[in-house]
């Protein structure tokens, strides 16, 4: 029944759009003489449908022509009409030309009106419009010659297959290889113990289960021979639930008001999935409060029963180029694209209500540092260069590992999730139909060619967990895990089982204790958490403790947390995982970092999910690794003043952005003012972010900035 009424609703949605007769478009700029030929060429394709017969009345199309100074619009016969039609469209892309001009006099003559009248309203709204659209057109112009070239849609894929580069630039091809591989990467987080054995079977596909209560409970009996890693994560959900005030939360369901003063601010252009529901739709609904109320009272009915509209289990997979012209697969970016309303739903839950509910209850952990969406420079880099400085301090042998988990969002596994968002106070149904969507979703790869009709779901293309092909032996093992990239339910819930994974890595007691120094408050971080990428933080505590015994621990340390993302569904990268190692030696009294010539030859090794391990490599202290666009590194020493340069990896990183900038600015045809505005407002702080976190003395990093 509900799926009857939204279908009918869509159907109101896109009569409503057929029926309007002004759209905005942004090909020309609008003024009255771009508009009346706008009109002519809308009459002129009215005409030609009445020629095909599918007009009956046509009284108000003479009207119109009558008013738009179109002579004989039907005794003219058909030829007429289409060379009149050609015609006009000529006059249009004539007209482009000198668009803007006329759009400038249209706004100033419109102010002058408004002030002749004394219509504050109208010269509040026209200087508005006047200011907003010189400042685009300003930033557009200068964007053109500034800003990299991006990459776009694919039209070609490149895989390695047994070693051999193998190209694929057909479009069945590109479709039948691209989803065979996103397939299987949709299907990791089956790799996760909570989707095998009787545990799997106890808790459900979504934790959905009685036993799924009890381990939240901490009543619950694990089975033998359960992972130990497992059993920490599921217990320290439980003690998250335990510790979370469930009375002084956020309500479960999405308001009128939520969804007015959202659309109101929303981008238009802003793509969507392709089911004809675009944000233009929510945007002109968020002006009716009625229609507002039709569209949040369906989505609240589908949270409050946990179960899907069928089109929101159809999605658009865009594959784009992270970097122009690298088409390797794995290098490339797939883009999930949700029905709007859906993925508006997930932002307001989880992305919103429920991250509300947990900082307003301080219980997001200090390793996390992107919980308000964006990097910080206290959130991130500080908190490493503070680690860094107290080691280099005090002379205590330290360790960083760097690690990075593959597949983030794509990797995780719906059930580890489901009990950490239980944990934190959502409800299951809730959960469920954010899980079960994304588990059932279908979908659609588009190309540069085209759109993927028949799409791909788990249920067409079963893997195992190592990706081959089988018929599954449980009828979960046919389903997608994943968060979906692009979801807007994605970063919290990536955040929730994060949350798990810090709390029961802290409980075996990783981590770094310190002190500050003013209000004399103890606390112990274990890590730098940024979405997926992860500096872990060891620092010996005894110094009775020898640097073999040190290193053992910080490899016990590793391979927890590689073991608690295994369990959640992930996997660490070993080609993009590396570490340091702090160790002094004392010359003349003077203590001085060792050097990777001087350090012991100890491998560390990471776990992966088919039982091997595989070695990461120790980095020298004094070479410098990007951080969020920051190049840092632990050894602060700086360079001699009799040394020809000075200047640290980053400090040269800054001179490259500025004489790059330089190089592409010269060959522009941008006037001085904007010139100078492009730097001052895009490369200049372009330049200085993260000049707080290098650690080079006062007087080169002056130099620089000058110079620059």
């Amino acid at each position: 029944m509900h799926n009857k009424w939204d279908n009918e609703l869509g159907d109101f949605m896109a009569s409503a759009e057929e029926q309007c007769s002004k759209f905005k478009s942004c090909q020309i700029e609008y003024s009255p003489t771009v508009g009346l030929w706008l009109k002519r060429r809308s009459i002129l394709k009215w005409i030609l449908r009445w020629h095909d017969g599918k007009v009956p009345d046509s009284r108000n199309l003479e009207r119109a022509a009558r008013r738009n100074g179109i002579e004989s619009p039907l005794t003219s016969p058909r030829e007429d009409i289409e060379a009149r039609l050609v015609a006009c469209i000529g006059h249009l892309m004539e007209l482009r030309k000198i668009a803007p001009e006329l759009r400038t006099k249209h706004l100033r003559q419109c102010l002058i009106t408004a002030i002749e009248n004394g219509d504050e309203e109208a010269i509040q709204e026209i200087t508005r419009i006047r200011r907003k659209e010189c400042d685009r057109k300003r930033r557009m112009n200068i964007a053109k010659y500034v800003k990299p070239n991006q990459g776009r849609m694919v039209m070609a894929v490149q895989v390695d297959e047994n070693g051999t580069p193998v190209r694929y630039d057909s479009h069945d091809d590109i479709v039948r290889v691209v989803n065979s591989r996103i397939g299987q990467r949709y299907k990791l987080g089956l790799r996760s113990p909570l989707s095998m054995g009787q545990l799997a079977e106890d808790i459900g596909q979504y934790a959905e289960k009685e036993a799924a209560q009890r381990i939240l409970d901490g009543t619950y009996e694990f089975p033998e021979g359960t992972d130990e890693a497992l059993v920490e994560l599921l217990k320290e959900a439980a003690r998250i639930r335990v510790a979370f005030d469930t009375s002084n939360t956020e309500p479960d369901y999405v308001t009128v008001k939520d969804f007015i003063s959202y659309w109101k601010s929303a981008r238009e252009k802003t793509s969507s999935s392709d089911s004809g529901r675009h944000f233009g739709h929510y945007i002109a609904a968020s002006d009716d409060p009625e229609l507002a109320i039709l569209h949040v009272e369906s989505l609240n009915i589908a949270a409050r029963r946990g179960t899907a509209l069928d089109r929101w289990r159809s999605a658009l997979t865009v594959l784009l180029e992270k970097v122009m012209g690298n088409i390797l697969i794995e290098k490339l970016r797939a883009i999930c694209l949700l029905k709007a309303d859906f993925n508006w739903w997930l932002k307001m839950t989880f992305a919103r209500k429920m991250m509300s509910d947990i900082r307003r209850q301080d219980m997001i952990p200090m390793e996390q540092v992107a919980t308000a969406g964006k990097a910080t420079i206290d959130g991130t880099l500080m908190k490493q260069i503070d680690f860094f400085d107290k080691a280099n301090t005090l002379h205590i042998s330290a360790g960083m590992d760097s690690v990075d988990a593959e597949q983030c969002y794509d990797a995780v596994n719906h059930a580890a999730t489901s009990l950490g968002m239980q944990a934190y106070g959502m409800s299951l149904e809730q959960i469920c139909l954010y899980l079960e969507t994304m588990a059932n979703m279908i979908y659609h790869l588009k190309t540069a060619f085209e759109r993927d009709e028949q799409g791909f779901s788990g249920a067409m293309i079963p893997y195992d967990p190592d990706g081959r092909a089988l018929v599954p032996a449980r009828p979960s093992l046919s389903y997608f895990n994943g968060l979906g990239q692009g979801s807007g339910g994605a970063p919290p819930a990536w955040q929730v089982v994060s949350s798990l994974m810090i709390g029961a890595y802290k409980r075996r007691g990783f981590g770094v204790g310190s002190r500050t120094a003013w209000s004399g408050l103890v606390y112990t971080i274990a890590a730098i958490l940024f979405v997926d990428d992860c500096d872990l933080l060891h620092m010996l505590r005894d110094r009775s403790m020898s640097e073999e015994e040190f290193l053992r621990r910080k490899q016990k340390a590793l391979r927890l947390w590689a073991r608690l993302l295994q369990v959640t569904g992930g996997d660490l990268k070993p080609a993009k995982c590396f570490w340091y190692l702090l160790s002094y030696k004392f010359v003349n009294g003077v203590a001085r970092l060792r050097r990777l010539s001087e350090l012991p030859q100890y491998v560390m090794f990471v776990p992966q999910h088919d039982g091997t391990e595989q070695p990461i490599q120790l980095i020298d202290v004094n070479l410098a690794k990007k951080t969020l666009g920051v190049f840092t590194k632990p050894d602060s020493t700086p360079l001699p003043k009799t040394a020809k340069d000075r200047r640290t990896e980053h400090l040269k990183y800054m001179v490259d952005k500025g004489i790059t900038w330089q190089k592409r600015i010269a060959g522009s045809k941008l006037s001085t003012r904007d010139r100078w505005f492009s730097f001052s407002t895009q490369t200049k702080l372009s330049i200085q972010y993260g000049i707080e976190a290098i650690m080079d003395p006062p007087d080169v990093v002056t130099n620089v900035v000058v110079v620059v």
